[in-house]
């Protein structure tokens, strides 16, 4: 099964530093020097014309690995600083997430923002689509003064005609909270829904069907709400009309499970339309988070509406709060790392779910008979202290327990 990621665009600011001081940096760094001190000069051997050299080609690349790549290509440019870095990029025209031009966008911010090269030296070339319709692929080339420049390959693929399932990956329903470290490399974005989005483009006449399967750990909805954020990046990223898209429950997986599928427009379904999601038997949690967090007004708005959106969803629900407390003694905060004066003051969770109470009260008609507030007895040995969870108890079903070990409250088994 492919997987990816569902991240958007991230920050990178600590992209440089964080890929200076890997080990990989260093032993790349180390060996481009050695290569640039034998060399005695950047001139052609006698009788040999200059040509450009390819430094490295890839497609899906995250986090360090990608860092490092652009890393690996910025010292090259650095030893031989007449000459000039070349991207090329190939896949879905323009620059949406995941798109070609997307790709290039990035690229050259890094080398330029995060690497130090001059923006001149830095030339992007879009290459036309890639033979694999779901990805993008990168060439990174370095040309000497007059060399002839890379040519692009031309792939070709099926997009304008294919039919059938598209792709299938983990679906993702977790809240994210912010401040959020976005590794130490730039994103190349979501390549699927873009190569999805251009399958649709090409083939007016199709229709596409967003099927999400529910994972037996998930929050109630968890599938609802996967599959209609991927109908809405579809619509809103990718310009794709929201009547040519489906989004339909596809049954119980082990873990909630994404498939995307292109048809005719006449064609039955992937799945039967009639399938639903049935009930938890057990308590399930639904979010967990850190009151640190929770100082920043957007994660607490982000927390309330993962839970509330679950008891809107069965207004048979309830809802109930763990609250894990600080191990008595605990410093709240490291004596060599003060808090900034400038950040939000630290939240009493306590007082806080009693105010998003209130909030389910008024907001989505949720009585204080459905929601109930364990505090559990800290203990300097575990690690949750410090953080809130909010579970989805199910009508008869036992509450978690707040003294269990981590792992003992949660059902190994698929609630069926």
């Amino acid at each position: 099964m492919k997987r990816r990621s569902r991240a958007r665009l991230l920050p990178i600011a600590l992209a440089a530093l964080a890929a200076a001081l890997s080990p990989q940096h260093a032993r790349a760094q180390a060996a481009h020097e050695q290569t640039a001190a034998e060399s005695s000069s950047n001139a052609p051997t006698p009788g040999r014309p200059l040509v450009a050299e390819k430094i490295d080609e890839f497609g899906l690349a995250r986090g360090c690995d990608h860092g490092a790549r652009l890393d690996n290509f910025a010292i090259e440019l650095q030893n031989f600083p007449d000459h000039v870095g070349y991207v090329i990029a190939y896949g879905v025209e323009g620059e949406a997430s995941g798109a070609a031009g997307f790709r290039l966008k990035v690229t050259k911010d890094y080398l330029v923002n995060s690497r130090g090269i001059d923006e001149d030296r830095i030339v992007t070339l879009y290459g036309g689509p890639y033979r694999d319709k779901t990805e993008t692929h990168a060439e990174l080339w370095r040309v000497p003064p007059g060399a002839e420049v890379p040519k692009p390959v031309r792939y070709k693929n099926d997009a304008a005609t294919f039919k059938g399932k598209f792709d299938e990956y983990d679906g993702w329903d977790e809240v994210v909270l912010s401040p959020y470290d976005a590794g130490t490399g730039p994103s190349v974005g979501d390549m699927t829904l873009a190569g999805f989005a251009e399958v649709l483009r090409l083939q007016p006449s199709a229709v596409a069907y967003v099927v999400t399967y529910h994972g037996r750990e998930a929050a109630p909805g968890a599938w609802r709400r996967v599959g209609e954020r991927e109908a809405e990046s579809l619509r809103w990223e990718y310009g794709v009309d929201a009547s040519r898209v489906g989004v339909l429950f596809g049954g119980y997986e082990k873990r909630t499970t994404v498939c995307l599928w292109v048809l005719p427009k006449d064609a039955p379904p992937p799945v039967r339309r009639d399938k639903k999601e049935r009930r938890p038997l057990k308590a399930v949690k639904v979010i967990e988070a850190g009151r640190h967090p929770l100082r920043w007004e957007e994660n607490e708005r982000s927390v309330f509406r993962g839970f509330a959106e679950v008891l809107k969803g069965d207004a048979e629900l309830n809802l109930c709060f763990v609250v894990r407390p600080d191990a008595p003694g605990v410093e709240e905060f490291d004596p060599d790392n003060p808090p900034d004066p400038e950040e939000p003051p630290d939240v009493d969770m306590v007082k806080l779910v009693e105010k998003w109470k209130a909030r389910l009260s008024k907001e989505y008609g949720v009585g204080g008979h459905r929601v109930i507030v364990l505090v559990a007895v800290p203990s300097e040995d575990d690690w949750r202290a410090g953080r809130l969870e909010a579970w989805a108890v199910p009508p008869g079903a036992a509450l978690p327990d707040p003294s269990a070990a981590e792992g003992e409250s949660e059902s190994g088994e698929e609630n069926q």
